[in-house]
């Protein structure tokens, strides 16, 4: 009787666990997969309206800034006064399709940089590239909530929302922080924050980046 008893619990017990377990929701795929793509989407034409503040190498400023990315191009105007303010041309501009190009303040064109020692001071602009490829690989996205490619690993929430780029060849990374949608974007290297731009306003529609 002893032992029937034993077995009964423990058939019992066995079947509370496999009930509990039947009962846990599983994430809908389906679900995942449409906020994933309306979020690849979004960032496939962007821009950003906002402050920028950065502090590295005694280098340091809190301006207005409009950062704009367009299939595989991207810009970053950063203003002395404001987008509508007095002076017409922005302090800081750079423009990245497959090499970056700036231009500093008083200069009337774009420099390019190659292999210069400010590139290596600078994070790796291509991932704005790789959207496509992140589409490409939703799948493998919504299962492990990661995308690691030989340059770049891309991090996502639950929410399937972009949180973190690491760069792999590099010490840099960069942080997305949401409210209802981005919010705020960090810039580290060496775990330290050398940049980051607190967002006024995103828009997806009629960007346009200026050819140099």
């Amino acid at each position: 009787m002893q032992i029937l008893k034993q077995r009964f619990f423990i058939f019992l017990f066995l079947f509370l666990l496999l009930s509990g377990c039947a009962t846990i929701p599983k994430p809908d795929f389906a679900q995942n997969e449409k906020l994933l793509s309306t979020h690849l989407k979004e960032w496939k034409n962007i821009q950003i309206d906002g402050i920028i503040e950065l502090n590295y190498q005694g280098f340091s400023f809190r301006k207005n800034v409009v950062v704009k990315k367009k299939g595989d191009r991207g810009r970053i105007d950063i203003f002395d006064s404001g987008v509508f303010g007095l002076k017409p041309n922005p302090f800081i501009s750079a423009y990245f399709d497959s090499t970056l190009f700036v231009r500093f303040p008083d200069q009337t064109k774009f420099i390019e940089f190659d292999n210069s020692s400010l590139k290596r001071e600078l994070p790796d602009l291509s991932f704005i590239k790789i959207f496509d490829e992140l589409v490409s690989n939703k799948n493998k996205i919504i299962k492990e909530k990661e995308y690691r490619n030989n340059n770049f690993i891309f991090y996502f929430s639950n929410e399937m929302k972009l949180e973190k780029i690491k760069l792999t060849q590099e010490k840099f990374y960069i942080l997305f922080d949401y409210s209802k949608e981005l919010s705020k974007i960090s810039i580290f290297k060496n775990s330290k924050e050398i940049a980051n731009i607190q967002i006024d306003k995103i828009s997806h529609k009629n960007i346009k980046i200026k050819s140099l």
